[in-house]
C-alpha cells in the first residue's frame, strides 16, 4: 500500500525546486496570506513557462495570461487544467494586483488556504496527464511559519526582503482595524519605510501608497507617487500604471512628468496588462494629455475587459447594453465576480427595478456594502427596498431592521440619517411584531428587540444591549422597562397561532382568522 504524503512532500516529489517554492509560500500563509498568493503565482509562471519551452509554443507576450491561452489554443493541456490555471491566476492576481481589489484580510486568507489546495490539485492533474502514477497525500493546514526567522532577518540582519515581507504582512492585517492598538501597523509601515529608503522596489511601492493615502503618516501625494516613479525605474513591471495612473490624474502634471507616464503605459499595455489598457483607454477618451481618440479609446476598452479588469467590465458592459447588445450582460457579470463596486450596485438597481429575484437584488446589494461599509446613503437605500418588497417575509424585514441597526451604531453617522432610521424603526417594529404574531414565531423575536429601548429607538452600542440582556436576565421584569415591547397587541391562545383581531370586523360565527378552522366565537373571541 503507497504511503500518504504530505501535499509539500508531494510537491516535492513531483518537482524538487517546485516543492521547496511551495513550501516558502505555504509556509507565510498563515501570517501574510497576500504573500502566500504572489508566491504561489511566481510558481505558476514557472509551470507555464516550462510547458511553453517543452512544446516550443510561443506566446503572443511575455505575460502568464498569454502563456496560458498558447497552452490552451493548442490544445498541450486538457481544458479542465486549463480552467483550473485560469482560476489560480485570477485569484492570485488578487494578491498581486491589490490595490485593485477590495478584500479583507479574513478574505484574502481564505483565498490564500483554498489557492494552496486548488494548487496541489492543479500538480494531481499535471502528473495524470503526462502519465505519471500518481501518489495519495494529505493537505496539512499546519506549517512551521517563515515569520519567526524572516523577523529575525529584519530586525538583527537589516535584510531589505525580509523587512518588506514582515512589513507588509503588519500592514495588510492591521490597517483594517482602525480604532485599536496601533502600533503593530506602525512596526509595518516602519519596516516599510527603511526597506523603500534602501531603495527596495517592492517596498518603495508599497510606501508610495502609504503616503497617498495617509496611512499613519502625514499624506503627501506628490512624495508617494514619486516613490512610485522609483519603482518604475527599479524595474518593478507592476507599479508602471499605478504611476501613470496617479500622474495622469493630477490637476497639472509637467510635460516630462507626463511623458513618463505614457511611457510606462505602453510597456504595460503592450504586454497585455489590463489595468494598463483601462488607463490608456481613459486618456483616448478624455483626450486631456494625449490626443482624443475614440476608436482607440473603445478598442483598449474591449482589451481591458476581455483580461478582466473589473472597472472596465463595467463600463464595457455598459456601452454594450445602451447600444442594445445583450453581451453587455455577461461583462457586468464579470464586473461583478471581480469585486467592481459600481457593478453591484447597477445590478442590485436593476434588479430591484424590475421587481424579479428579490434574493439575487439583495444579494448584489450587500456585496456592495460588503465593499463600501459606509456608503450610508446606500445602506438606507437598501434597508427601504427590503422592507418595501417584505410583505408577509418576516426574513426580509428582520434585513430591513439590521442594516438600520448597524448604520446607527456606526460612529461616523450623521445626525440626521440617525434621526432617519430612528424613525423608519418606530415605523417598521409594529409591522414585524405583526408578522411575527401571523407567522407563530413570536419566541424569535426577542433577539430582534434587545436592540431596541421602549420608544422603538435603535441601542446605539453593542455593550449597552449586553448590559440590557444581563439585567433583564436577572430580573425578567425589567423587560418592558429596558426594550421594546409592541403595544395594542393581542397574543391569544399562546398555545395556538395567535392572531391581530379586530372584534368589529371578525364575526363572531365566522372563521376565525387565526386559521385553526373553528368558529371565531369558539377560538379567539
Amino acid at each position: 500500500m503507497s504511503k500518504v504524503l504530505s501535499d509539500i512532500n508531494f510537491i516535492k516529489k513531483y518537482d524538487l525546486k517546485l516543492g521547496e517554492l511551495y513550501q516558502d509560500a505555504k509556509n507565510v500563509y498563515l501570517d501574510g496570506p497576500i504573500q502566500t498568493l504572489v508566491e504561489l503565482r511566481s510558481i505558476l509562471e514557472l509551470i507555464c513557462i516550462g510547458i511553453v519551452d517543452e512544446y516550443s509554443l510561443t506566446p503572443v507576450k511575455p505575460t502568464l495570461s498569454a502563456s496560458i491561452n498558447v497552452i490552451s489554443s493548442t490544445k498541450t493541456l486538457a481544458p479542465f487544467i486549463i480552467e483550473k490555471l485560469n482560476i489560480l491566476r485570477a485569484d492570485t492576481n488578487k494578491a498581486a494586483h491589490k490595490h485593485n481589489y477590495e478584500l479583507t484580510p479574513v478574505e484574502f486568507s481564505a483565498l490564500a488556504l483554498n489557492s494552496l489546495k486548488s494548487f496541489c490539485e492543479l500538480i494531481e492533474d499535471l502528473q495524470v496527464s503526462e502519465g505519471k502514477v500518481t501518489i495519495p497525500y494529505v493537505f496539512d493546514e499546519k506549517i512551521n511559519s517563515r515569520f519567526y526567522e524572516l523577523s529575525y532577518r529584519a530586525m538583527f540582519e537589516e535584510d531589505n526582503e525580509a523587512k518588506f515581507i514582515v512589513g507588509m504582512a503588519l500592514v495588510d492585517k492591521y490597517r483594517s482595524q482602525s480604532g485599536r492598538d496601533e502600533r503593530p501597523l506602525e512596526r509595518g509601515i516602519m519596516l516599510l519605510e527603511e526597506a523603500a529608503f534602501d531603495k527596495h522596489p517592492e517596498a518603495m511601492f508599497e510606501y508610495g501608497y502609504v503616503l497617498i493615502h495617509g496611512t499613519l503618516r502625514d499624506k503627501d501625494f506628490s512624495k508617494g507617487v514619486a516613490y512610485l516613479y522609483s519603482a518604475c525605474v527599479a524595474g518593478l513591471k507592476k507599479a508602471n500604471t499605478p504611476y501613470a495612473e496617479y500622474t495622469l490624474e493630477r490637476e497639472n502634471p509637467d510635460e516630462e512628468s507626463i511623458k513618463y507616464a505614457i511611457s510606462f503605459l505602453n510597456l504595460s499595455v503592450d504586454e497585455g496588462n489590463a489595468h494598463a489598457q483601462y488607463v490608456l483607454s481613459e486618456a483616448y477618451r478624455v483626450g486631456k494629455h494625449i490626443e482624443r481618440d475614440d476608436i482607440k479609446a473603445l478598442a483598449l476598452l474591449k482589451l481591458s475587459a476581455e483580461g478582466g479588469y473589473a472597472l472596465a467590465c463595467f463600463k464595457y458592459g455598459m456601452f454594450l447594453l445602451e447600444n442594445d447588445n445583450i453581451e453587455g450582460e455577461a461583462y457586468f457579470e464579470n464586473a461583478v465576480i471581480n469585486g467592481n463596486k459600481q457593478a453591484w450596485l447597477y445590478c442590485a438597481r436593476i434588479a430591484a427595478k424590475q421587481m424579479g429575484d428579490v434574493q439575487k437584488a439583495l444579494k448584489w446589494y450587500l456585496g456592495y456594502l460588503r465593499l463600501c461599509p459606509v456608503d450610508y446613503d446606500v445602506m438606507f437605500e437598501i434597508s427601504e427596498y427590503a422592507y418595501s418588497v417584505s410583505s408577509s417575509k418576516i426574513g426580509l424585514i428582520e434585513v430591513a431592521l439590521r442594516i438600520l441597526v448597524q448604520a446607527v451604531r456606526d460612529k461616523n453617522l450623521p445626525l440626521e440619517l440617525k434621526v432617519k432610521a430612528n424613525h423608519l424603526s418606530k415605523l417598521w417594529l409594529p409591522e414585524y411584531y405583526k408578522q411575527l404574531i401571523l407567522g407563530g414565531s413570536i419566541e424569535n423575536s426577542e433577539n430582534v428587540f434587545v436592540n431596541y429601548s421602549p420608544d422603538g429607538t435603535i441601542i446605539d452600542c453593542e455593550l449597552k444591549v449586553n448590559e440590557v440582556c444581563r439585567k433583564i436576565t436577572n430580573n425578567p421584569s425589567l423587560r418592558k422597562r429596558l426594550i421594546y415591547t409592541p403595544k395594542g397587541i393581542n397574543r391569544l391562545n399562546s398555545h395556538k397561532r395567535a392572531v391581530i383581531t379586530d372584534s368589529n370586523k371578525q364575526k363572531r360565527n365566522e372563521p376565525c382568522n387565526c386559521k385553526s378552522g373553528k368558529k371565531y366565537k369558539n377560538c379567539c373571541a
